[in-house]
């Protein structure tokens, strides 16, 4: 398990990323190392918050239909935020795209962000979650 600021500091290490990982359920999203990195070592895994992202309708389609999406992941004692929307301007949604909210997380305590972007892998299209770093 790592606690917050050696998340932060091992996530600013990620810039770009060359290597893109499939979720095992939904072909058509995908994630970078530095979100690999986040899903592995939040707390004692982070791996929910992939599927989230990956299988809720509203997300897709709002990430379709603008190509791009902005999540913020808030948490505080063991609870957090998800939203997810076209833009964030400090902590305010502009189009919120999705919002719920998570009891009962090991996720380290702050306010994790993370972009997905619509993108084309080979002859498929995809979503790429991604650290803001790696955009």
């Amino acid at each position: 398990m790592t606690d917050a600021n050696e998340l932060k500091e091992m996530l600013s290490g990620f810039w770009g990323s060359e290597t893109l990982y499939s979720h095992a359920l939904v072909r058509s999203f995908t994630y970078t190392e530095g979100v690999q990195a986040f899903a592995r070592h939040a707390g004692g895994g982070a791996y929910w918050l992939l599927d989230l992202l990956a299988l809720e309708p509203e997300i897709k389609a709002g990430v379709k239909a603008h190509g791009f999406a902005v999540v913020q992941l808030a948490v505080d004692d063991g609870t957090a935020a998800l939203t997810v929307a076209q833009d964030m301007d400090e902590d305010t949604a502009i189009g919120l795209m999705f919002a719920r909210a998570i009891k009962g997380t090991d996720c380290p305590k702050g306010v994790w962000k993370f972009y997905l972007a619509l993108n084309e892998v080979g002859d498929r299209v995809v979503i790429t979650a991604m650290l803001p770093t790696e955009y």
